[in-house]
């Protein structure tokens, strides 16, 4: 199933619904104007196909001559053995007098076998490929069916619009048959912007569906705050009986906004290392302390499913990084060195004070 789409260009934007169909429209949103509806539409078609004749170059095996092979083989030819047998005369004499009575013997005879050349002949036939214009049926797509229409009816809405502090977020809504999903068209580099689509009503039937939803922009945490990762280091990284511990200058408000990933391995003299935990740990299962703008990390044993640590060498490796909202962020492009900055220690050969 091809699908093709109905792609305008919304020029100019007001508050009331815009009465052209689009598959992309966009809206402006702003402190003054926090709320905007968009009606939009998408279609569903399927191909439809003809058989046509085409000229085409065709083959065929046709008979080109007859030749003859020869080959050698040999014939197995035996004479004698069997049983050979033959008669002879005994005399046996009593007192009447003597009388001769015939005798039969048998033995058995070797065989001899030689082995006698002959030379054996056939004639074949030899075929060429033979090319020539044909005639020869393809598909072709003449035409589409409209199978189906998508209308749909969108609010789009900023959950705290005084916190654009003048600026205007311009929002490209997208449908895509019976879904809708918002990107960021504008820069937006004061919070994090988050989206979530809401499906308010669907009604739907054979050749028509008509869906109402709303889009709400979240303004998340600010850039200022989530920014700090980027001059922050892990600090005073140690191992110990009860656990790993570790400091975050600079980034105590970030608490409960953290991804740590945790390698933790135990060296073995025989068959090598042995991996205890290789997993991310949510900084909000932690409890963690603040020492002023300073972050203090504790991570316990039974955290990471571990009963006690041996008194035997061990390796450790740590990643702390921003946690990805559930939701889409809008204004990746903008956050992305924030948000892919990842903060990590190492200990090696390490055994737990």
């Amino acid at each position: 199933m091809k699908i093709f789409r109905i792609l305008f260009t919304v020029l100019s934007i007001s508050f009331t619904p815009s009465a052209n169909a689009a598959q992309v429209s966009q809206v402006e949103l702003s402190a003054s104007a926090a709320s905007q509806s968009i009606q939009m539409m998408d279609q569903r078609f399927d191909p439809i196909y003809e058989d046509q004749p085409y000229q085409a170059t065709c083959h065929r095996e046709v008979y080109d001559h007859t030749e003859t092979s020869c080959h050698t083989t040999s014939d197995r030819v035996c004479h004698g053995g069997g049983e050979v047998c033959s008669t002879s005369s005994d005399q046996v004499c009593n007192s009447h007098g003597c009388t001769t009575i015939p005798r039969r013997s048998c033995h058995q005879s070797s065989e001899s076998c030689t082995s006698v050349p002959r030379r054996e002949c056939s004639d074949h036939s030899v075929y060429r490929t033979e090319s020539y214009s044909c005639t020869k049926i393809h598909a072709v797509q003449v035409g589409q069916r409209l199978v189906k229409t998508f209308q749909h009816n969108v609010e789009v809405s900023v959950d705290r619009p005084e916190l654009l502090q003048g600026q205007r977020l311009v929002i490209a809504v997208q449908a895509n048959e019976n879904q809708v999903s918002p990107a960021l068209v504008s820069s937006f580099s004061l919070n994090m912007l988050t989206a979530e689509v809401i499906k308010v009503s669907d009604v739907d039937s054979a050749t028509q569906e008509s869906i109402t939803s709303k889009i709400l922009v979240h303004v998340d945490v600010s850039t200022a705050a989530i920014g700090k990762i980027l001059s922050s280091t892990v600090q005073d990284l140690a191992l110990s009986s009860a656990g790993i511990r570790m400091k975050l200058p600079g980034i105590a408000e970030l608490s409960k906004d953290l991804t740590i990933a945790v390698n933790l391995t135990q060296r073995r003299t025989l068959f090598g290392s042995k991996t205890l935990f290789d997993d991310s740990i949510d900084s909000a299962s932690l409890s963690l302390v603040a020492q002023g703008e300073d972050l203090m990390v504790v991570i316990p044993l039974d955290k990471m499913q571990i009963d006690q640590l041996k008194s035997k060498r061990h390796s450790l490796s740590i990643s702390v990084s921003l946690k990805r909202p559930a939701l889409r962020v809008l204004n990746n492009n903008d956050l992305s060195v924030v948000l892919d900055k990842k903060l990590e220690g190492a200990l090696s050969d390490v055994v737990p004070n």
